[in-house]
Formats: structure tokens, sequence, C-alpha cells
């Protein structure tokens, strides 16, 4: 798991010139256009990291001028993508 969240990270942190957009998601039905609706709502989670773990995705945050809510919103779609 360290090594995947480790490969995430380093993609997420590349340089944005190498980025390949991300496939279309298909409707459940097969139809539609293509994309999925952009999500105009939130839900709140809270989650408990080492602290570690926090300062590292803070550092990460700040390198890429992201906040933290922003870097962890990425890194956890670009995990599910790979599903």
């Amino acid at each position: 798991m360290k090594k995947d969240i480790e490969n995430y990270t380093g993609k997420l942190l590349a340089d944005p010139a190498e980025e390949q957009p991300a496939p279309p998601i298909r409707s459940a039905a097969g139809t539609g256009s293509g994309t999925a609706p952009k999500e105009t709502k939130s839900r709140r989670m809270q989650l408990l990291v080492k602290p570690s773990t926090a300062e590292r995705l803070e550092a990460a945050a700040a390198e890429e001028g992201l906040s933290m809510n922003e870097l962890v919103n990425r890194l956890m779609e670009e995990y599910l993508q790979g599903r």
C-alpha cells in the first residue's frame, strides 16, 4: 500500500505537461455524453493519519500550490480510477 501511495504521489507531482487527460467516464446505461457530470456538493470525512504522513502531505501540497484537501482528493481519485 505504501508503494501504491508513493507511486500515485509521484504521478501527481510529475510535470503537468506530461499528464494525459483522464478517459471519459461512461454513464451507467452506456449512453450520454461520455463524461461524468461535475459534482457541486462535497461530503465531509474525518481521517486519522500519522503525524509524519500529515507533514509530508502538507509539504507536497505546498510544493504544488494546492490545498491539502485538493491534493488528497486528487490522490484518492487517481487511486480509485486505477482499480
